[in-house]
């Protein structure tokens, strides 16, 4: 018997509901996100409307999103047989996880990091092997009932695409019904390019209350299709001796005296070991105790800023001294070779050169990317014998530093000078680390930032008794920080970070709370060892500083770029236009009346990284 077709009124119904169930979503996720924003008499009744009408807007954009590329496939493929289903089916299917996955990453985004999913989502995809190598390993982890949910989330997608895709298959076959699925096409594509010409809509000056009516998958979309060499010409009135003029004057090149006696540097980047734990006094003293400890025999720079939120930009400008530049980072874009880099000018001057990273080696380009800038050898987290302790993100910091300690035994006692890296990631998502080893039990991230702490501690002790101790610089730094982010169109205190550098017998000891960058670092080592190399690099040499000497850190978030002074910060929006911020006297950051002077120092400062990066701006 001939399978009826079904009513195009019954299928419309459906479409309907199906619809309604995404917005109903969408709205709850919102309602979570904004609840607690909703809490606070500085949010208006106006901006609480307008979350929720703005992001509806946001979340149909989404929803036709999702329907163009279905109706298209439904009016140029007029036939009923099985590959047409299937290719539906899978559609559908797709689209059903692509939506449901990027919904529950934005709502632990906002749980987790108080900001909505958006560029590191598109990273992830660009790196999907590696992505995958993290899930299949944080799922081994995962408690029995966890991974039956997650089937069932991911059968429910499935199964409603498989149920769609013949229907909609049959209903194909009439011609009519073609002719209305083009208009739907059509004016969805209308609407969509509209929308997205449009630009994200700012409805406060509060950042949290933008976030709360996003969307996460049109900022995703909007994300991926974004041209960050667009920027160029919101630096089109800035001259080059204008620049460099200004250039010179935020970042000037007194230099310290070269200590001749340091043959080795090590580099240890700390995960996340700043912001909220590094600011606050009482946690730095609780949680970080052994640092401390450690800062009491070098140069401890308090005020220290990270250019940005990801460790691969913290990567970058410890290890390359650059300005950020908008969207990704250039150990992700992959062309940081032509651009100097400290790893490769100390190979260059016979160092001996090498990293060691516990973690994915493809993961957002980073051992392709320590390759191509000078390092030698790469350890990544297949090359420890042992992995007795491992993480979904990666082997347990004292595993990481004990291999450090080993690889730093065998360089020197085989070269004169030894150049080593290494990224330590136990203070990263999921915060396990072995029990026992400290007073706090696993599982948090403050607990996870005192084992940090621990192994750190535990490393030093051991160095203290290798015979090349004395003659090496340890270079201490977090790439990030963290905390929540506030208000402010760029959240800045999150940026804080420690730097310390530690050689006991070459670089006296003391505090400066000056204002500093961790681009800086790059110049600064350069500059300790007496290698005229340091004038490739940006900023001053740290050591050469006093408390009197404010400088600006340059800060890139979520595509805004940002400049901060010690009593203001100056941000760069995509439409050319500027902004200042100042610090009210509760500490808060808020609008205020724009600084021309400092905008066209941020203009000049930005220039200069677009200009490095993709050669002289027309």
């Amino acid at each position: 018997m001939e399978r009826r077709t079904p009513r195009l009124g019954h299928v419309l119904v459906a479409a309907s509901l199906l619809g309604l169930a995404y917005l109903l979503l969408n709205a709850g996720v919102r309602l979570r996100i904004a609840w607690p924003l909703f809490q606070s008499p500085e949010v208006t009744g106006a901006e609480r409307l307008l979350v929720f009408l703005v992001g509806l807007v946001n979340d149909l954009a989404s929803a036709l999103a999702m329907i163009l590329p279905v109706a298209l496939l439904l009016c140029v493929w007029p036939g009923r047989g099985l590959a047409k289903k299937s290719l539906l089916a899978l559609l559908f299917s797709l689209e059903f996880l692509i939506l449901g996955a990027i919904l529950a990453i934005d709502l632990a985004s906002w749980l987790e990091l108080d900001t909505r999913a958006g560029r590191f989502v598109e990273q992830y995809i660009v790196y999907l092997k590696a992505t995958a190598h993290f899930a299949v390993e944080y799922l081994r982890d995962v408690k029995w009932y966890f991974l039956l949910g997650a089937a069932l989330i991911v059968a429910t997608p499935v199964g409603l695409g498989i149920a769609i895709a013949p229907v909609l298959t049959r209903l194909s076959c009439e011609q009519a019904v073609r002719r209305r699925l083009a208009l739907v096409a059509s004016a969805s594509f209308v609407l969509l390019t509209a929308y997205f010409v449009a630009g994200e809509w700012q409805i406060s000056e509060k950042r949290s209350v933008n976030d709360a009516a996003e969307n996460s998958t049109t900022k995703v979309i909007r994300s991926i299709f974004r041209r960050d060499k667009s920027w160029q010409g919101v630096f089109a009135d800035i001259s080059q001796d204008e620049m460099h003029q200004r250039l010179a004057r935020l970042w000037p090149r007194a230099t310290s005296k070269p200590a001749s006696d340091i043959r080795h540097v090590l580099l240890i980047v700390e995960e996340s070991f700043g912001g909220d734990y590094w600011i606050d006094l009482q946690k730095r003293r609780k949680y970080m105790p052994e640092f401390l400890r450690l800062a009491n025999e070098g140069r401890l720079f308090t005020n220290t800023y990270a250019t940005g939120m990801r460790t691969v930009r913290g990567i970058e400008a410890l290890l390359q001294g650059v300005i950020p530049v908008p969207g990704f980072s250039r150990t992700t874009l992959g062309y940081a070779s032509h651009l100097p880099s400290l790893s490769g000018i100390l190979k260059a001057a016979g160092f001996r050169t090498g990293f060691v990273y516990g973690g994915w080696p493809s993961f957002t380009n980073f051992a392709r990317y320590w390759s191509s800038i000078g390092f030698d050898r790469v350890l990544v987290r297949d090359d420890f014998p042992d992995p007795w302790f491992e993480t979904s993100w990666g082997l347990t910091d004292e595993i990481v530093l004990d291999r450090l300690l080993v690889e730093m035994d065998e360089a020197t006692s085989e070269s004169e000078r030894v150049f080593l890296a290494t990224l330590t990631i136990s203070s990263h998502m999921p915060f396990t680390f072995p029990e026992g080893r400290i007073d706090f039990p696993p599982g948090e991230r403050a607990h996870a930032i005192a084992y940090a702490d621990w192994a750190l501690g535990r490393f030093m002790d051991a160095a203290r008794q290798r015979s090349w101790f004395d003659d090496t610089l340890f270079v201490i730094a977090s790439d990030h920080g963290y905390g929540r982010l506030g208000d402010s169109r760029v959240p800045i205190e999150p940026h804080r970070i420690p730097l310390l550098f530690l050689a006991p017998k070459h670089v006296s000891s003391g505090t400066v709370d000056a204002l500093t960058s961790s681009l800086e670092v790059p110049k600064t080592v350069l500059c300790l060892l007496g290698l005229p190399e340091c004038k490739q690099f940006h900023g001053r040499d740290l050591l050469a500083l006093d408390n009197g000497h404010h400088a600006a850190a340059p800060i890139e978030w979520e595509s805004y770029l940002a400049l901060v002074h010690p009593d203001s910060v100056t941000v760069l929006l995509r439409n050319e236009s500027v902004e200042t911020w100042r610090w009210n006297e509760a500490g808060i950051l808020r609008p205020s009346e724009l600084d021309t002077e400092r905008g066209r120092d941020a203009s000049s400062v930005f220039r200069m990284a677009m200009q490095d990066y993709y050669g002289e701006l027309r």
